[in-house]
């Protein structure tokens, strides 16, 4: 398979919620595809006196009756038009995307979205219309034949300090940074359809209002007005974003969960203070251009989607981590009380995303997490976590029921319907134990994998390594049922190792990738780990005993894998971060070189020997990672995702080379088969702007 790889087809999706500068000052959504920006009507999910609202490029955006409200990198700043008195809010060309938002006094769902909104008689023969052109978001004032410019007054509020630049821009500065409004351009429309511009200025009000210095329009002529908004970028601040799981369903329909930060809503009952990461989950059509829903959820704590799974019938199960009290659980709900500082929680939508099967929480007294989820052969939803609490839920005859150390590994499967615990089990030795990652056989039988600082972590007597080194990584193996260890084992040498994540093939061979510190890990005979940290990747014998391949990645500098699956042949495809310009590449990479301080990687390993099919570099100048990778059962659909941190201030928007914030989540997808084309405008420069 790795010689087509030069010709796989390849959409990108950047899931951005961060602050993006635009050429010309406008509100830039991040896409060469140009997905539309789109408005949700207020039903419910927000407060009152909202009438629209949109989340794009980590800007959020409330349409109230006399103005806007803008949310950006943790600042709000109002626009409103003093003495306005709106008609009617009008939500124009209508979209076929859903918004839901399922937690707390403002759940709802099946939010209409637009593609347009229209302020009707913001002013007599006055109207405000907001928009998207060219993946930007613009307002403009649309005047009658005969409307009084002299009754227009911007009122802007929030501001440090207001001030008209020499360039003649309504600058207003906060925390430091500055929101600009560039000289507004207007033209006239004449009754015969001819349109002309006229010379037109901000000009400041006795009253401190701003208004327009206009060039005298024809008689009869209808007047647009466009100020042409400008902001800086922020880096860090509240607005950050991360995918951290995905799923490609047969239809090639992808699904994301992770997290934005969320940025709340003017007069709202919860102070933005109060409101930190929601969980977020996003499905896109099969093109990953248009966006089917985007469904947000949580309570005023942090809510952290961390992995995602869909059933054949179309039903999306999200597992993840809260510090909410009032996390939307479901009266039948195994657990409705949030225990400690963190709860595990699974839940599960309809397929349209737009309502709770089911949501429960899981977790004792202390920190529990979750990192894991699998659906057994069944329908039964198996999750794998770590947990401070001693009193974590157990159940009886189930291998571990003891708590042992300050942190222990555990797994845990659920009926169906989230009801009951089928079993539940710890996993850990009498120090620290995390795990990561977990994956089923066919027989049900569960695959975990994390790091340990337990010498006595549990292992079995034919295990590939019983000598516990400082931090080491770890493979186990338990039964269906939870009851009995098939084998486990350390895997490492004499420095730290950690693995991150699991694949399990046909015959219950596991393939497992991590990184590794240790100059003695026992990699293959001619293959060398050739930095201080490398990624590896290793396919485990079905015993647990010999390793079948060992296989480093990585260069001089840091390398990470982070996620791993198998085709339908057992290649494995391996993602993850790099810091190594002198990373090894196939011949056809797509990416031969590194573009920022870290790249995102995409490897694919031979079955058999564990030799490199295909390696190249994704990403673009700020620093990238890969954390998780899925294929369809079909095998033709590849999806990836992860996030972009510590971006360039001037490089933001395209999924190549520029980011939408201090940390944005991206997807990408393609038919790893490598029977379509790549064209130059099919790269990683496409990109699809999500949020609401």
């Amino acid at each position: 398979m790795g010689k087509l790889r030069s010709s796989f087809a390849l959409v990108s999706t950047l899931l951005a919620l961060a602050p993006t500068p635009a050429s010309a000052g406008e509100l830039e959504v991040p896409s060469l595809t140009r997905a539309p920006v789109v408005f949700a009507v207020n039903a419910g999910q927000c407060s009152s006196e909202v009438r629209f609202q949109a989340r794009s490029a980590g800007l959020v955006v409330s349409v109230l009756a006399d103005g806007l409200h803008l949310e950006l990198g943790g600042a709000a700043l109002q626009l409103r038009f003093h003495g306005a008195s709106t008609t009617r809010a009008e939500g124009l060309e209508p979209r076929a995307a859903r918004a839901h938002f399922l937690g707390g006094a403002r759940a709802t769902h099946d939010v209409a979205t637009f593609g347009r909104v229209r302020l009707v008689g913001l002013y007599r023969g006055v109207d405000l219309e907001l928009y998207e052109r060219d993946g930007r978001l613009e307002y403009d004032l649309l005047l009658a034949p005969g409307a009084e410019l002299e009754a227009v007054a911007l009122e802007v509020e929030g501001a440090d300090a207001l001030a008209l630049d020499e360039s003649g821009s309504l600058v207003a500065t906060l925390s430091g940074r500055s929101f600009r409004q560039r000289a507004p351009v207007a033209w006239q429309t004449l009754p015969d359809g001819t349109r002309r511009a006229l010379a037109c200025a901000w000009q400041r009000r006795a009253d401190g209002c701003f208004g327009f210095a206009l060039e005298r329009a024809a008689p009869g002529a209808a007047v647009m007005i466009d100020p042409v908004l400008e902001y800086e970028s922020f880096v860090g601040g509240s607005n950050a974003d991360e995918a951290r799981d995905v799923f490609v369903d047969e239809q090639g329909s992808v699904y994301i969960t992770g997290w934005a930060r969320s940025v709340d809503f003017p007069g709202a009952q919860t102070p933005p203070a109060t409101r930190g990461k929601e969980c977020v989950v996003f499905k896109l059509a099969p093109n990953g251009k248009e966006l089917v829903y985007a469904t947000y959820l949580g309570g005023r704590g942090d809510d952290i989607g961390t992995a995602i799974q869909v059933n054949r019938a179309g039903q999306v199960f999200v597992a993840g981590t809260t510090q909410s009290a009032d996390f939307p659980t479901s009266s039948n709900a195994y657990d409705a009380r949030l225990g400690g500082g963190t709860d595990g929680f699974l839940l599960a939508l309809t397929a349209d995303g737009a309502t709770l099967t089911f949501a429960t929480l899981l977790g004792g007294s202390l920190d529990d997490t979750v990192t894991g989820l699998e659906l057994a052969s069944g329908g039964e939803p198996t999750l794998a976590g770590t947990t401070r609490s001693r009193d974590f839920p157990v159940s009886a005859g189930s291998y571990g029921t003891e708590a042992r150390g300050g942190r222990d590994a555990f797994v845990a499967r659920f009926d169906p319907h989230g009801e009951r615990l089928v079993f539940s089990t710890r996993v850990g030795g009498s120090a620290d134990d995390e795990a990561n990652a977990l994956a089923l056989d066919a027989e049900g039988c569960v695959y975990l994998t994390g790091s340990t600082q337990s010498s006595d972590f549990p292992t079995t007597l034919a295990a590939l390594d019983r000598e516990h080194c400082g931090v080491d990584g770890f493979v186990t193996k338990l039964s269906a049922g939870g009851r009995s260890l098939l084998y486990s084992t350390f895997l490492g040498g004499t420095g730290q190792d950690a693995c991150a994540d699991l694949a399990v093939d046909a015959e219950g061979r596991a393939v497992v990738v991590g990184w590794t510190q240790s100059l003695d890990f026992p990699f293959d005979a001619g293959r060398k780990a050739p930095g201080r940290k490398d990624g590896f990747a290793v396919r485990l014998s079905s015993t647990g005993n010999a390793l079948s391949y060992a296989t480093p990645l990585g260069g001089g500098s840091a390398d990470e894998a982070r996620g791993v699956c198998l085709d339908a042949l057992g290649a494995a495809w391996i993602v993850g971060c790099t810091r190594s310009e002198d990373l090894p590449l196939s011949a056809d990479a797509r990416n031969r070189r590194m573009a920022g301080a870290a790249d995102a990687f995409l490897v694919e390993l031979s079955a058999e020997s564990g030799a490199a099919l295909y390696a190249t570099f994704l990403g673009g100048e700020g620093e990238d990672e890969l954390c998780r990778v899925h294929m369809d059962r079909s095998g033709s659909a590849l999806s990836l995702c992860g996030f972009a941190t510590g971006i360039p201030l001037r490089q933001r928007g395209a999924l190549t080379g520029k980011r939408c914030g201090p940390a944005d989540a991206f997807v990408l997808c393609f038919d790893p088969r490598g029977t379509h084309p790549l064209t130059p405008a099919d790269g990683l420069e496409a990109g699809l702007g999500l949020g609401f």
